[in-house]
């Protein structure tokens, strides 16, 4: 069942990629702004095309992107896809995660017309610990190695003709070390 759900959603991103041309040669469009910064600020120059920067130790790291769901318009008709969770695929992943150690300057930078939905804990054997965190809370974790999944809601490009913005979800996953804590 996880195969064929991989293949349709496979098919899917194709379709959208490709296009149905039917025999018809094809005018290759510049590519659409996904979104516009509406002001200049120190986080937008900071992220820049990235959805989501972590700092920790004076160092910023982009996470591993997971698309996890879309709505887009495209030639009169809106398009909705849906992915797989990390949960699911963190065997598959995990090297290609970004390593980060959390440190007491930690701050997760979002970029314009990102926001977050949802922060979830897991420990290094890919068990959740806890799905709805808040920042607040990787202050309390113990030494050890963790995945933090950051999942963000991305507004993409306003859409005048329906009065509505595209949007998409993604998982921005960290592999996260804590250190045991000192005493100053």
């Amino acid at each position: 069942m996880k195969k064929l759900s991989l293949i349709i959603l496979a098919i899917m991103i194709i379709s959208v990629l490709v296009g149905c041309a039917n025999g018809e040669e094809r005018t290759p469009q510049p590519p659409e702004e996904i979104y516009v910064y509406d002001e200049k600020t120190e986080e937008n120059d900071i992220v820049g095309d990235k959805l989501v920067l972590v700092r920790t130790d004076d160092i910023l790291t982009a996470p591993y992107k997971n698309w996890i769901w879309a709505e887009s318009y495209h030639g009169g008709d809106w398009l909705s896809a849906d992915g797989m969770s990390v949960y699911y695929k963190f065997s598959e992943v995990h090297e290609e995660i970004p390593q980060i150690t959390y440190s007491d300057d930690f701050e997760i930078i979002y970029a314009s017309g990102v926001s977050l939905s949802y922060l979830s804990i897991y420990d290094d054997s890919f068990a959740e610990l806890n799905f709805n965190a808040q920042e607040a809370d990787l202050s309390e974790l113990e030494e050890g190695i963790y995945y933090l999944v950051i999942s963000v809601s991305e507004q993409g490009r306003y859409i005048k003709a329906e009065n509505k913005y595209e949007h998409s979800g993604c998982e921005c996953v960290y592999k996260l070390v804590v250190h045991p804590k000192t005493l100053d």
